[in-house]
């Protein structure tokens, strides 16, 4: 199955549980109901993994093989309810055993329930003599999980100071895609299997109250609970436990303003040292602005000199950073990136594994061995990323996928099926780190540095012979140990070298091998989105790379059009009020439109007259996409690359003359209606689509340095 076949399937599957949830609802629960809800919803489960299944990896999991039957398991209402009626056609010998066992897990699980279960090992009370009691009515968590490899659920298994972690595969996309539709958009009330199990087995009246009121099975945890942030452990390498004013920061951070959340920083800790390496990504005005970037060195200052430092504690606490934000901060950023590197190397990685650290002894024979490490999911840089991969294949290198992040879809699926060696990692991030150092890697590529949450915790290592980062965050790491940034030719100024810490790679073209879209242009018009007619002007892009130094530009933009300006829901609520709130001092009118998936969005592009690039931070596939469209995307190349991303597609489409030289320029432009129709006439979008040139000059860099 190819990506857009996944996605039709995970579609399907949605729609069919939320017509048969919508149908079992109208007629009210019940025993029955809910019983034969659960079948049909296993049935098509199981019929759907099939599918899946056909044509991949081959699984590891076979009768007997039980390793992931040692983790909690969490059930719907209706898959209980199933459960319950199944058990309770067993001999009363057989439930009495089970009871006990039931019993006992609760009593050994219970210390547990404040920390989710991550530590939780134990076998799974339905399990005798190495097989499923209960098969048939499995919920679909057990149906979903399988393994590639069993070295790996072993660990898990027979590890208490393992995360239980089991990456989500095609199998449980097929199961979320299911529980969505079947709670008719909603959340699940997932409830404990076992704690429910047992109590509808031994309290009267509660299968009753299972099907009315399976709210009432939910159980309380007994502290605040952040996912970034783990339990304490007793092992060296364990995470440790934070404070409950880090976990009110994170929580803050995404549904308030910055300020109030860094407020609640204990920048005396080494958690609060380390969380406040971060910055809002919107800002009120330039004062604003100024004052969160002397913050950021600030904080970097403060952490490098902090008494009572705690290496393991700051190497947990960078799950919670990245410094993308910085980008959004004009002029150069080489100082302040380097002093970030340098806080990590010397305060982090070389404290809590420098053995890591050290040069990779002599390399074992073989061709050149490339690794490519991140989140490889539904983002841009694995959008690109994903044409190298292709394009080292057919040049003679051995392409290692290496996903430490993230859930699997459709994106994800696409690099199983073309790597040499495809890997879902997971478990604590010293251990992987180790691994990956195992497999005497020649070159390894982050294609998001940056920009992933918790990527830092294995890029302040050596993890390969050459390391490098890419412009899935296009500035550089600061890092010593990456060696080479990965850029374009077309996106680079001549002077360009003096920005980076790394080796600046400048690629052919735009640096990237997108493939052509195989969706089929559609029909839309204005009047079905809502828009007015007239000439209509539009930012596509998420509204935090709108620098607040030109909002006097918008205004100038905007009042030109004679209509509002056109923007998308993309990013928080949070950054979407904070940006409506400049716009409305400014007195700009807006019209939102919903976040959209790419087909319906490359078909919206088209009906702008004008559509503007982030004068500060460019969008590089956005202007991929509109040039794809042939819609004219007006940008500002600034004297750094993440001002240049969209000169790089749009030149090479033939739109040079969408490149303003300054800000006059770009206001004049964004509003010459009839030179922006004659660009747009002229585009020519074809040569964006299957260049392998990029990925060949790569693969000729990589060989050149193994040869060396």
């Amino acid at each position: 199955m190819d990506q857009n076949e996944y996605k039709l399937m995970s579609a399907e599957l949605e729609n069919t549980a939320r017509t048969l949830a919508t149908s079992a609802s109208s007629r009210g629960w019940s025993r029955e109901s809910s019983d034969k809800f659960a079948q049909r919803i296993a049935t098509f489960a199981d019929r759907s993994i099939k599918m899946v299944q056909q044509g991949s990896a081959v699984l590891a999991c076979a009768p007997g093989c039980n390793y992931c039957c040692h983790l909690a398991v969490s059930a719907t209402p209706w898959e209980m309810v199933r459960l319950a009626n199944v058990v309770a056609e067993w001999p009363d010998v057989q439930k009495q055993e089970l009871i006990d066992r039931l019993m006992s897990y609760c009593d050994l699980a219970a210390p547990h329930r404040a920390e989710r279960f991550t530590r939780f090992r134990a076998p799974c009370p339905l399990l005798v003599e190495g097989l499923c009691s209960a098969y048939e009515a499995r919920p679909l968590a057990c149906r979903g999980r399988v393994s590639e490899d069993v070295d790996v659920c072993k660990m898990h298994a027979e590890s208490a100071n393992e995360v239980a972690s089991f990456k989500r595969t095609g199998e449980q996309t097929v199961v979320e895609a299911l529980n969505r539709g079947a709670t008719m958009g909603g959340d699940a009330e997932f409830l404990e299997l076992a704690q429910t199990l047992l109590e509808v087995l031994t309290v009267s009246g509660s299968l009753d109250r299972l099907v009315s009121k399976p709210a009432s099975f939910v159980q309380n945890y007994t502290r605040p609970w952040h996912s970034r942030l783990l339990p304490k452990g007793q092992d060296p390498l364990g995470p440790v436990e934070a404070e409950a004013w880090a976990d009110e920061f994170l929580t803050t951070r995404r549904t308030a303003p910055f300020a109030e959340a860094f407020a609640k920083l204990d920048r005396n800790t080494t958690f609060g040292a380390v969380l406040s390496l971060d910055l809002p990504s919107l800002y009120s005005d330039v004062a604003d602005r100024d004052h969160w970037r002397r913050q950021f060195d600030d904080s970097i200052e403060h952490a490098y000199h902090l008494q009572g430092w705690q290496a393991n504690q700051a190497y947990h606490a960078l799950l919670n950073v990245r410094p993308l934000a910085l980008g959004y901060q004009p002029g150069p950023l080489l100082t302040s990136m380097k002093a970030f590197g340098r806080l990590l190397t010397e305060r982090i990685a070389a404290k809590v594994a420098p053995e890591l650290l050290e040069p990779l002894g002599k390399r074992r024979p073989g061709v050149p061995r490339v690794g490519f490490i991140g989140a490889f999911g539904d983002n841009s840089a694995s959008r690109w990323s994903l044409g190298w991969v292709k394009d080292f294949n057919v040049n003679g290198l051995e392409t290692h996928v290496l996903k430490v992040f993230g859930t699997e879809d459709a994106e994800s699926f696409g690099f199983r099926d073309i790597a040499f060696n495809y890997r879902r990692l997971a478990g604590h991030p010293l251990e992987i780190a180790r691994y990956i150092r195992s497999l005497d890697l020649d070159y390894l590529i982050y294609p998001d540095l940056g920009d992933t949450w918790g990527i830092f915790q294995y890029a302040i290592f050596r993890l390969a012979r050459r390391q490098a980062g890419a412009w899935g965050c296009p500035f550089t790491s600061g890092l010593e140990e990456i060696d080479d940034f990965l850029s374009a030719e077309l996106m680079e100024p001549p002077e360009a070298q003096g920005d980076y810490s790394e080796n600046l790679v400048r690629l052919p073209n735009c640096g990237v091998n997108l493939k052509h879209p195989s969706f089929r242009p559609g029909d839309l018009s204005r009047g079905l989105l809502g828009l007015p007619e007239g000439r209509l002007v539009s930012f596509p892009q998420y509204v935090i790379k709108w620098p607040v130094d030109y909002d006097a530009a918008l205004v100038k933009i905007v009042s030109k059009s004679n209509n509002p300006l056109v923007l998308f829901k993309m990013g928080t609520q949070r950054e979407q009020s904070a940006f409506q709130q400049r716009m409305d001092q400014h007195g700009v009118p807006t019209l939102w439109l919903p976040a959209m998936a790419l087909p319906r969005f490359r078909q919206t592009l088209r009906l702008f007259d004008s559509l503007l690039d982030g004068p500060g931070w460019s969008g590089g596939l956005t202007a991929f996409h509109c040039m794809g469209e042939k819609a004219p995307f007006v940008n500002l190349p600034g004297p750094y690359l993440r001002q240049r991303l969209a000169k790089g597609f749009v030149e090479r489409a033939g739109g040079a003359e969408l490149c303003a030289p300054d800000i006059e320029a770009y206001i004049r432009l964004a509003t010459d209606w009839e030179k922006l129709d004659e660009i747009r006439n002229n585009l020519s979008p074809d040569c964006l689509y299957e260049d392998s040139s990029a990925g060949a000059a790569l693969a000729a860099h990589i060989k050149n340095y193994v040869d060396s």
